[in-house]
């Protein structure tokens, strides 16, 4: 799995590199990166949801942590509403 690693890592790089006008191998500001893990070569459609996910941070029922869009689905309401007294 390195290697998949690797290819995610470097697809990202590639694609969002150089939003910062600089190209260094760095990307300076992770939450304007739209990478979609889908489009890596060699990646399971399992794998590459799973970098999606890591990719996008943690998530709160309506938006992400960081402030960037998810692509993740919003979570299930709860079954039953609380009862009120």
């Amino acid at each position: 799995m390195p290697a998949k690693s690797d290819a995610a890592n470097a697809a990202a790089v590639a694609a969002c590199d150089s939003q910062d006008g600089v190209t260094d191998g760095v990307i300076a500001e992770p939450r304007r990166c739209h990478f979609d893990a889908g489009k890596v070569s060699g990646l399971t459609p399992q794998e590459a949801k799973a970098v999606n996910l890591i990719w996008d941070g943690p998530v709160t029922h309506a938006a992400t942590v960081r402030g960037a869009a998810s692509r993740a689905a919003p979570p299930s309401p709860p079954c039953c509403p609380a009862a009120t007294p």
